[in-house]
């Protein structure tokens, strides 16, 4: 999986705590992913947030502190431009295409976008 910066693949980030990684991006947003994450990123590292799973969340201030963490968030766009592209999908002028995998497709479906064969989204389901 070179080329993506990609050396494994895991259920859960945690699984990855003693690869002192860099960033984490978080797109799921839920209490214990974003927990995980925090947890799990190496010293000095930053975990971006762009998953909205719930409102709020409990993180540890001493990890954030003794790992001298940065804590970003991120989104994809205005709430205008969110509802600009729900129009456009109720009028019929843009779709999308979403297709799911299973997690043991995962590398192949790398692949895949390598060799530009993937039209539009690939989602990871558990089996």
């Amino acid at each position: 999986m070179s080329g993506f910066g990609i050396d494994g693949l895991a259920e859960n980030i945690r699984d990855f705590a003693d690869e002192d990684l860099d960033v984490i991006v978080d797109y799921a947003g839920f209490d214990t992913t974003t927990d995980d994450a925090i947890e799990t990123v190496g010293f000095r590292g930053a975990v971006v947030q762009v998953g909205m799973g719930t409102e709020r969340t409990n993180i540890s201030t001493t990890t954030m502190i003794l790992k001298q963490l940065r804590y970003l968030g991120s989104n994809g766009g205005t709430n205008e431009d969110c509802a600009e592209v729900l129009n456009l999908i109720a009028q019929g002028t843009v779709s999308s295409h979403v297709e799911t995998i299973g997690f043991d497709e995962i590398y192949d479906s790398i692949r895949r976008f390598e060799r530009g064969e993937v039209n539009g989204r690939l989602v990871a389901i558990r089996s």
